[in-house]
């Protein structure tokens, strides 16, 4: 809890929830297709920014209803967009709350972030606790190049992670698993 007292209620698509929808869905394009989730906007529009952030440049919008597949989720909200560049926002926080712009369809996965929880700051500090240490690959993969190694007990910092359990280092080159 914080000075002003408990947290809004989580983000939808950081409960685990997902929602269904009628139209049709765009189809993965790559062998990381287990990795992309399709997203469906539930509000009026969704903005499409260059970069995952608010001030970033507009690319395009998309009408309630787009369906469209993401690769990636910041810590604070924003989906990477699989088939195409640009960001999409998937919530905006009010005092009141939370309202959706984009919800996750309706899969026979249930996916299990490795940062559950909504960070507003935008990264995520964690401590390696696997006793030999983790390799930093260049992609997330696991038979992609390391390109280092973060030994037991030492702090990482993470800004985005796939849905496959991979998070993205801040700061830095590189994807931990």
């Amino acid at each position: 809890e914080g000075p002003g007292g408990p947290p809004p209620s989580q983000p939808p698509h950081l409960q685990q929830q997902s929602r269904q929808g009628s139209q049709q869905a765009p189809q993965p394009q790559s062998n990381q297709a287990s990795a992309d989730r399709i997203y469906q906007v539930v509000s009026v529009s969704g903005v499409v920014k260059a970069e995952p952030d608010i001030a970033a440049r507009m690319k395009t919008k998309k009408s309630k209803g787009a369906r469209f597949l993401c690769s990636e989720l910041t810590v604070n909200g924003w989906l990477k967009l699989a088939n195409e560049p640009g960001w999409l926002l998937s919530y905006t926080r009010y005092a009141e709350g939370v309202v959706d712009i984009a919800l996750p369809v309706d899969s026979e996965e249930t996916v299990q972030f490795a940062i559950p929880r909504h960070q507003a700051q935008g990264i995520c500090c964690l401590e390696v606790v696997f006793k030999t240490g983790v390799p930093v690959r260049v992609s997330p993969d696991r038979s992609a190049a390391t390109v280092a190694t973060r030994r037991f007990g030492e702090y990482v910092f993470a800004d985005a992670q796939n849905f496959n359990g991979w998070l993205k280092l801040a700061g830095e080159q590189g994807w931990m698993m």
